[in-house]
Order: structure tokens, then C-alpha cells, then sequence
């Protein structure tokens, strides 16, 4: 075997391996029922009586991409290039506007003595889609359990492609001693991320106790774009969510300890919110390069084995 036949050979498996998207067998059934397991065990026992619902934010596609509802499909969210800190963010961005404008999931339950809890629960059957779970606090003798709101796409794919039309996930706890409790501030901070484009001068800024309203404060660059709540009771859910997001920008809200991040992105010129999530996965673009790169070798093997 020539040394061009043999490097063309091994582009071709390079392109086989590494290149060529992976092929999800059944995931282009996007009217197949699914099922979501939240499994809420760990080293403390098994968490009973923890209420969760459920959210339907995007239908998925054939083509493995997602389309945002019409519930949600008119929010200012940010879904371009989303990592687990991004999904994260868009958790907590979408809860709070949920708490704000007061919407009902698609499903809700409680988790049983083995702490699990099976979707669907109230609703005979669930498609293929983009799911937000938001669970409610909950008092276990003298600790109190804040669940933390996470997005699951069903079907689930492996880094192997395959996919999974019944997944169990294990929802994350923060566990806080009740007698520990006290007041405690909180703060807000604007970040902007539009390369030094032309800001609104200031923003509003609404904080929520357990879904009300509890004060909307004004931030601007005279402040440093920053806000502190003195002395807020520690039994209430607390969220923040921007009242009238700029043009031309979207928003996403994190938290970090006592502080929560309102980042305020520029969309490129000419594009809006989208309404499609990337999928992960290998990139695409070496596969024709490898393609072609793998035929052109081998031929000109088999050229010159021809020519001799």
C-alpha cells in the first residue's frame, strides 16, 4: 500500500470517527412520548413531599434544533451559543418571569416516600421538547431545601448520539439551617455586554418576594449600575426580573451567593431573539474538508499506481 493511499485512508476514517454528525436513531420522532424522572436521593435519605412543575419552553424539531413556544417565544431571552452557566442563567431568567406575569406549567406533582417523581403526572402523555423544572422550598425538620430551576431537553442524547426518550435527573438542593435564617441584603448589578453601543441611560429593576412585587429600583452608570436591599427576610423566595429590557437587547439573570447579575447582551445588527437553541455536538465544518481531502488522496494513489 502507497503512503497517499494510506493517508487518504485514514482521513476517511478520521472524517467517519470525528467528523460526521452523529446519527440519533428515533430523535427525528418529535411527536414520541417522553418521560422525565426526578430523582431526589442523596446521602441524607430520600427528599418526600418536595412539590415541582413543569414548564414547556420549546418544541424540538427534526433537524435537532429548537423553536421556543408562543408563551415564550416573545420574552428578550438570549439562546445563542449556551453552555451549562448559560442554560443555567436562562433557568433563572425564565422563573423569574414566570413569577412575574404568573404562568402555569404544563404539569406539576410531589415527589413520594422514595423521592422520586415520575412526568408525566397529571397529563396523559409528553412530547419531544425543552422543559423547565422549578421546584418549591421546602422545611425538613430544621433545614430548609431551596430547589435550584434547571432546563432538560427530552429526548436526552449521549456523547454517542443515541437517544433517550425516558430520563431520570437528579435535581440540586440548597440546604440551609432554619434556626441559621436572618436577614440578609441582597444586591443587583447590571453588566453589559454590547461592545460600548449606545445604553439606555438607566434601567428598572423589580424585586419579587414568593411572586409579588416587593420593589423596583432605577439603575444607572451615577450608581455604578448597582443596587442593595437592606435587611430582606429570609423565609421569602426572592427573584429579580428588568421591567422593559432595551431594544435591541436580551437579558439574562444569574445569581452569585447574595448578588444577583442582570447582563443586558446586544443582539448583532439584523438579528433578533432567534428561538432556537444549538444543539452540542461535534463541529460540522471540517466534514467536507475531510471528505474531499480523503478522495483527492486516494485517487491520486490510485493515479500513480495506474501511471506505473
Amino acid at each position: 500500500m502507497s503512503v497517499r493511499c494510506f493517508c487518504g485512508i485514514v482521513l476517511v476514517f478520521c472524517f467517519v470517527l470525528f467528523a460526521a454528525p452523529p446519527f440519533i436513531e428515533g430523535y427525528a420522532e418529535t411527536d414520541r412520548a417522553v418521560r422525565l424522572t426526578l430523582d431526589c436521593r442523596d446521602q441524607d435519605g430520600a427528599v418526600s413531599g418536595a412539590r415541582f412543575s413543569l414548564y414547556r419552553i420549546a418544541d424540538v424539531l427534526p433537524d435537532r434544533t429548537w423553536s421556543l413556544t408562543d408563551t415564550y417565544a416573545g420574552y428578550p431571552l438570549w439562546l445563542q451559543d449556551l453552555d451549562s452557566a448559560g442554560l443555567h442563567a436562562l433557568a433563572c431568567t425564565l422563573s423569574g418571569y414566570i413569577a412575574r406575569d404568573g404562568l402555569s406549567p404544563c404539569d406539576s406533582g410531589i415527589t413520594g416516600d422514595m423521592g422520586q417523581l415520575h412526568f408525566p403526572s397529571r397529563q396523559p402523555e409528553m412530547t419531544a421538547g425543552l422543559y423547565l423544572v422549578i421546584g418549591e422550598p421546602l422545611t425538613v425538620e430544621d433545614t430548609k431545601l431551596l430547589p435550584d430551576p434547571f432546563l432538560v431537553c427530552l429526548p436526552e442524547t449521549d456523547t454517542s448520539g443515541a437517544a433517550f426518550f425516558d430520563v431520570t435527573v437528579f435535581p440540586k438542593f440548597e440546604k440551609r439551617a432554619v434556626w441559621k435564617e436572618a436577614a440578609a441584603d441582597l444586591s443587583v448589578e447590571k453588566i453589559w455586554l454590547d461592545d460600548g453601543a449606545e445604553r439606555p441611560e438607566s434601567i428598572n429593576i423589580q424585586l419579587y418576594c414568593d411572586g409579588v412585587v416587593y420593589s423596583t429600583v432605577t439603575l444607572g452608570a451615577e450608581y455604578g449600575w448597582r443596587h442593595t436591599w437592606p435587611s430582606l427576610a429570609a423565609g421569602c423566595s426572592w427573584q429579580v426580573v428588568e421591567d422593559g429590557v432595551p431594544e435591541g437587547y436580551a437579558v439574562s439573570v444569574d445569581r452569585e451567593g447574595q448578588t444577583f447579575l442582570v447582563t443586558n447582551r446586544a443582539y448583532p445588527a439584523g438579528d433578533g431573539t432567534g428561538g432556537v437553541l444549538p444543539q452540542t455536538g461535534r463541529l460540522w465544518w471540517p466534514v467536507p474538508l475531510l471528505t474531499v481531502g480523503g478522495i483527492f488522496v486516494l485517487l491520486a494513489g490510485r493515479n500513480k499506481r495506474g501511471g506505473t
